[in-house]
């Protein structure tokens, strides 16, 4: 069973994105919901390569989107670092938050 907690904080960490502006809507907030889904229900007894994995698949699905979106052409290297420190926060955030739990 997936814990509340985790499933909160990637919703408002990505509705609080989302309502900052982004062009395309859900842009934010589904990444952040699948990033958090598969953190919290990977099988790996490591919460290290969960977190590893979830940014992986989270990574490339904002990229995927933004090309999609922009007509198949890659994002720029800027609009990639952005994405890098998006999913890296929400998992730093995941993280504590599971480590938080254990103690």
């Amino acid at each position: 069973m997936i814990k509340q907690k985790f499933l909160i904080t990637g919703f408002f960490y990505g509705l609080i994105f989302e309502s900052l502006g982004a062009d395309v809507l859900g842009f934010y907030l589904l990444p952040a919901m699948a990033v958090t889904f598969l953190y919290a229900k990977l099988p790996f007894t490591l919460r290290a390569v969960n977190a590893f994995s979830a940014f992986v698949f989270g990574f490339f699905l904002m990229i995927f989107w933004a090309s999609f979106k922009n007509g198949w052409k890659a994002p720029s290297l800027k609009f990639t670092w952005h994405i890098f420190i998006y999913v890296s926060l929400l998992l730093i955030l995941l993280y504590t938050f599971s480590h938080a739990e254990k103690k």
